[in-house]
């Protein structure tokens, strides 16, 4: 009676209930790339903005012997203050998401705090390395020029 014989294989069967996952994976990681560059170059405008509105503090430690050293810690863990508050904000409501979407799954992995901590040393590295420039030529700059500037 030349009935056709439509079979599919085990993986082919999972890779097709997946196939939306992978999609909002893919989306998700888009949006998240330009989120975290978003981010970015909002810390890097604040960063800039806050060293110009003390550029005459910095001028003032400078000629009163603060060392560049000490002036770069001072402005750069000024940011890295806000990047860990920050944190400490979004940890928990990331691990009640997290812990939520994964509820829907009957095979899902534990959530490991390793998993936020990593991502915490990750934001607080980027953030460094965006703020780092702007602060190193605000404590290399001429004390004068800034004084005389204001």
């Amino acid at each position: 009676m030349g009935v056709e014989f439509k079979g599919n294989f085990i993986d082919q069967q999972v890779a097709e209930s997946f196939a939306s996952q992978k999609r909002t994976s893919q989306i998700v990681g888009i949006f998240s790339f330009i989120a975290v560059l978003l981010s970015l170059l909002g810390l890097l405008a604040m960063s800039t903005y806050f060293i110009q509105q003390r550029s005459r503090e910095i001028g003032v430690r400078k000629v009163f012997g603060s060392n560049n050293i000490q002036i770069l810690k001072r402005l750069i863990f000024t940011f890295l203050n806000y990047v860990f508050i920050a944190f400490v904000i979004a940890a928990p409501i990331a691990w009640y998401l997290m812990r939520e979407w994964l509820s829907d799954y009957s095979y899902r992995i534990h959530l490991n705090p390793s998993f936020f901590i990593a991502a915490g040393l990750g934001c607080l590295l980027i953030s460094f390395a965006t703020v780092f420039w702007q602060s190193y030529m605000a404590a290399n700059a001429n004390p004068v020029e800034s004084i005389k500037r204001e």
